[in-house]
């Protein structure tokens, strides 16, 4: 069966619509499998073709499965460990240099998007920088300041800040008097054991009510039990793309079975299909958690997100 990209499209508005305002228990087998594929990655597929704008039009939807939207004040970074070897921002930043990316992937501050938070009116889930590190030497302290600014004035959405640069942020959110309510997450990047046991202690001394772990691109086994009982959120994912570094599938179960053991939330992204948001289950099952905080924004896709999904589905038509 041969589906347009544009009917794809208008499938997805209209899941979109389904999985918000209709529980998906309530609908048959067939569209609770698609609803939930829309709610951790769907547009992975639909936009597959590079129809996906990073800097088009007002909001900044994200291929990201555990996020809403991207808001990028910020572009450009640079390395700091082996989990940024393949970078994914740096490519899109390179390949687009020119109008959206005039310095490539530089350090780029963008002032004009500071106050975009406050003009969506929709609760969202939105990824801080997922094109940049906020904490990055780089970028102007009093910079940072009104980053954070926007996000405590627009406190109906939840923002999720990820960083490599774990020392620098535990500094300057106590240097710089940063406040950390619940709709603000913090998060380190730990693709390594050595990498977790260099950014989570830091984290972990930062008094937010939502501390998280991205173990993307997981390039091998992390014990997190010393750090479990301050933790949250635990996101895991294979590397995508060409050149990519296979994980082994017990790394992910080893984190699935710490998490389950501790009482943290735990979401496995992908494993490692060549293409983003693909191969997403785990010994067959999706495991997409989120924090239990009682917010807004994470709450709606918590509505739609189920723990097993069938093996087999078929579109009537």
């Amino acid at each position: 069966m041969t589906v347009s990209f544009l009917a794809c499209d208008i499938i997805i508005v209209k899941l979109r619509r389904l999985c918000y305002n209709t529980r998906v228990e309530a609908v048959s087998p067939q569209l609770q499998y698609v609803s939930r594929l829309w709610a951790h990655g769907l547009d992975n597929y639909a936009d597959s073709q590079g129809r996906l704008a990073i800097f088009g039009g007002t909001m900044e939807n994200s291929k990201i499965s555990w996020t809403d939207n991207s808001w990028n004040p910020v572009t450009g970074c640079t390395q700091v460990s082996p989990g940024c070897d393949n970078c994914y921002a740096k490519r899109i930043a390179e390949q687009k240099r020119g109008p959206a990316f005039p310095k490539g992937f530089d350090i780029t501050l963008r002032p004009h998007k500071l106050r975009d938070p406050l003009k969506w009116k929709e609760p969202k889930l939105i990824f801080v920088n997922s094109m940049s590190d906020l904490f990055h030497r780089d970028i102007p302290q009093d910079y940072l300041s009104q980053v954070w600014a926007t996000m405590c004035q627009a406190d109906w959405h939840t923002y999720q800040v990820l960083t490599k640069r774990a020392h620098r942020m535990a500094h300057l959110i106590k240097t710089l008097n940063l406040p950390t309510p619940p709709h603000i997450w913090l998060g380190v990047s730990a693709e390594n054991q050595q990498m977790a046991d260099s950014r989570i202690p830091p984290l972990l001394t930062i008094p937010a009510p939502v501390r998280f772990i991205s173990a993307e691109p997981l390039l091998g086994p992390i014990d997190l039990t010393p750090y479990l009982s301050g933790l949250a959120w635990v996101i895991d994912g294979g590397e995508s793309g060409s050149g990519r570094r296979p994980a082994e599938m017990d790394w992910f179960r080893s984190l699935r079975d710490q998490c389950d053991k501790s009482g943290v939330a735990y979401y496995h992204k992908q494993g490692n299909a060549h293409m983003s948001g693909r191969d997403v289950e785990l010994d067959g099952v999706i495991r997409h958690a989120y924090p239990d905080t009682g917010g807004h924004a994470e709450a709606a896709r918590r509505a739609v997100a189920q723990t097993e999904t069938p093996k087999q589905f078929a579109l009537a038509g």
